[in-house]
């Protein structure tokens, strides 16, 4: 079965590539597979329906899915863009949150945050930089800690984050 839980066209995990400008000429390696998981059949099958017989390649860097260290695209390779604003692989925040759950971001500077006493503090949040953002009125309000009911504040239970440094991701123990 494929794995459509992510955008991109027809609400597959398959995305047209942003050509990039080099030498006087725009160039793409093909659709761009935006799954987490290892492409399947089944994504591939999806993907042929949507085309309806139209041609088309695909970049076969991201196949491995955005889970995989190596995951990048031919615009990520050719610009040597930084790994945190990549879409997946290694460095990027799809890459190193897979193990932790929606609902917490991490930082290592400081920042302005409501810790859990309930005070506005500066200083980089919880443990290892663990927070999480709330939209009030058109400004992002920043709490130490997982959201409330997320699915990370459920993996994370009573345990505490820490950094794999082997495998490059936080998690949980």
């Amino acid at each position: 079965m494929s794995d459509l839980s992510l955008g991109g066209p027809g609400g597959l995990n398959w995305s047209n590539p942003s050509p990039v400008y080099i030498l006087g000429e725009y160039r793409s390696n093909g659709m761009l597979f935006y799954g987490v998981h290892p492409v399947t059949v089944a994504d591939f099958e999806a993907l042929n329906a949507y085309m309806n017989g139209n041609p088309y390649s695909v970049d076969r860097r991201t196949l491995k899915g955005r889970y995989h260290p190596d995951w990048k695209t031919y615009g990520d390779v050719v610009s040597r863009s930084d790994p945190k604003f990549r879409s997946g692989g290694l460095g990027s925040d799809i890459y190193e949150l897979q193990k932790v759950g929606s609902g917490v971001q991490f930082r290592t500077d400081p920042m302005w945050y409501t810790n859990k006493q309930g005070v506005f503090v500066n200083g980089v949040p919880g443990d290892i930089g663990e927070y999480h953002g709330i939209e009030d009125g058109g400004y992002m309000d920043y709490f130490e800690g997982p959201e409330p009911g997320s699915p990370a504040a459920e993996i994370l239970g009573d345990g505490a984050y820490f950094w794999d440094i082997d495998n490059g991701w936080y998690a949980v123990r």
